[in-house]
């Protein structure tokens, strides 16, 4: 009889105490959470289960969730159809995994225990397990129409989660808690709410000699917007619009013909998606100076002692007192924070180009700011260089910035940069993976074969003060083949780094040693179209010169080798 974890007893005979095998050895499931749909007692409520897998699932081993006793209420009527069952292997994405009533060689198998001390168990198919370090979710009532039933009673309450191998012995355990609470709801009239509008520009003095200027403001909620030159005017008599035309946070609308020493004001009203308008102006006020007497033309530094009026006003960089200027709007600026290698060079790209770089302290930690950005959306790319020259993977993320604001993206986690040892070894020769990360953290190194002719293997490591860190790899249990190393930092429970930059190892190379092949095929310094069009000529031969990864024969693996260090 399988029992909850929390319910489990060790065994007394004759005076001693006996303790299953299983128990003493039994391993921790970690990152455990259960997200359920709704708080309120007495309630269907879905449950989202996560977790990772520490020991790994053999195949026709089982996953069993047990609800706390005599709390929750698992309906009779719920089944393999109301339940979503999906796994991630080495950072990738979650992929789901079929199931059926009971488990065979390709389903995994949902049986259900109903009732207030039921419990639900996956058996997993007789060919595919989970690995360790795997990543577990599990939907129930996300799919289909039934769920479990929350408690009646307000307070907190346990939710076991259990592995077992396919002799039903424990391999992990873990309790993931939730709290059933009273509901609380507000009601508001819908008609009292209405667009709430900030950050309105141009404001204030504007340099002169600028005929051209954006108008911009945003809204908290979805809204559309339009103007008038004149106050009091009701939304639905306004005739000039911003764009976008729909429905958006974030307005706008290039004017012309404006003219110096003199005050502008435009008079905006918005609609939300209750279909209730501003009943009062929201007020956009700026000045132009007057035109100075004496001039300086853009971009040459020269004073020009005309009187002829203003000259150079428009140039792409701006004037006068928009700070930061572009010729017609407020420019925005992003900081980047986070942690990286001690006393790396850190580099912001900005769309792929080059954007700023600094250089992280000596704990880690970094701060750069990029100015003079014009409204759009851009694409950030953060990566590091460490002492030794090598280059880490890149943290990537789009921002929508608007005029005139400053914005932020913080908890940046560079990944670790990966050096092996060996790029080809010998079944049990020795094999290192080395780096550099944040200082004091654990590092988790995932030994992959891309044609899966190899169990994956995953290795930890832990950094110094320094953000060194090295983890032995047992080449004895790879099978001979081209393997993916790559590697990532998990800071916390909540903040963990993608995978770096892998690096590409063979097990069981044709000449028993180190690769000596080298990408830069022409030897100019540079891996690019010249190296890849030699490399061509070698296509499916067993030309040592292109066997980057001395298997014997030059094929996807040689060029995925060639790919990681191209240049350009």
């Amino acid at each position: 009889m399988k029992m909850p974890p929390w319910t489990r007893v060790a065994l007394v005979a004759a005076g001693a105490l006996i303790v299953p095998y299983a128990l003493l050895h039994a391993a921790t499931l970690t990152f455990v959470s259960d997200l359920i749909s709704t708080s309120a007692p007495s309630t269907i409520a879905s449950h989202a289960v996560q977790f990772t897998v520490t020991d790994a699932i053999p195949p026709g081993g089982a996953i069993i969730i047990t609800p706390e006793a005599g709390a929750f209420t698992i309906p009779p009527d719920l089944d393999e159809s109301d339940i979503e069952f999906s796994v991630s292997s080495g950072g990738g994405p979650y992929v789901d995994r079929g199931i059926a009533s009971s488990p065979d060689a390709v389903s995994d198998g949902i049986s259900v225990v109903s009732g207030t001390s039921g419990s639900i168990t996956i058996t997993l198919n007789s060919t595919t397990g989970i690995n360790a370090g795997d990543k577990v979710r599990i939907g129930i009532g996300t799919i289909g129409t039934d769920s479990i039933v929350n408690p009646g009673t307000v307070r907190s309450y346990g939710v076991g989660i259990e592995t077992e191998d396919e002799a039903s012995a424990r391999i992990e355990s873990a309790n993931a808690m939730i709290a059933v609470v009273d509901p609380i709801s507000l009601d508001l009239p819908t008609d009292l709410l209405r667009p709430t509008l900030f950050n309105g520009l141009p404001s204030g003095e504007v340099a002169a000699g600028n005929p051209t200027i954006e108008l911009s403001l945003e809204s908290e909620a979805v809204a559309e917007c339009r103007y008038a030159t004149s106050s009091g005017v009701a939304y639905s008599d306004m005739t000039s619009s911003f764009s976008p035309s729909g429905f958006d946070t974030l307005f706008y609308t290039t004017l012309t013909g404006f003219q110096d020493n003199t005050a502008y004001n435009f008079y905006v009203r918005c609609i939300n998606n209750l279909g209730n308008p501003n009943d009062t102006d929201y007020v956009i006020s700026f000045f132009l100076d007057p035109t100075p007497a004496v001039t300086t033309s853009l971009g040459t530094g020269e004073g020009s002692t005309t009187n002829e009026g203003p000259t150079g006003y428009l140039g792409p960089g701006g004037t006068g007192n928009i700070a930061n200027g572009s010729a017609y709007l407020y420019l925005s600026s992003v900081t980047f924070s986070g942690w990286s290698i001690p006393l790396s060079t850190v580099t912001i790209l900005k769309d792929s180009a080059a954007g700023v770089t600094t250089q992280a302290n000596s704990d880690g930690t970094f701060q750069v700011t990029l100015n003079g950005l014009e409204r759009g959306t851009y694409t950030f790319d953060a990566y590091a260089q460490d002492s030794k020259g090598f280059a880490s993977g890149s943290y990537a993320s789009t921002l929508a910035v608007g005029q005139g604001t400053q914005n932020n993206i913080s908890n940046i986690l560079i990944p670790p940069t990966l050096g092996l040892s060996n790029s080809a070894v010998a079944p049990g020769d020795p094999l290192q993976a080395s780096g550099g990360a944040i200082p004091y953290t654990t590092i988790e190194v995932d030994v992959v074969s891309p044609s899966g002719s190899s169990t994956p293997q995953t290795y930890d490591a832990t950094s110094s003060a320094a953000g060194a860190w090295q983890a032995s790899i047992d080449t004895t249990k790879l099978a001979r083949g081209t393997y993916v190393v790559s590697a990532r930092e998990i800071k916390s429970d909540q903040l963990e780094s993608e995978f770096g930059k892998p690096a590409y190892l063979t097990v069981g190379n044709s000449a028993g040693g180190s690769c000596s092949a080298s990408t830069d095929m022409n030897h100019d310094g540079k891996v690019n179209l010249i190296d890849f069009s030699i490399f061509l000529t070698s296509w499916n031969t067993s030309t040592a010169s292109a066997d980057f990864n001395c298997d014997g024969q030059v094929n996807l693996a040689d060029f995925s080798i060639m790919l990681f260090n191209w240049t350009g």
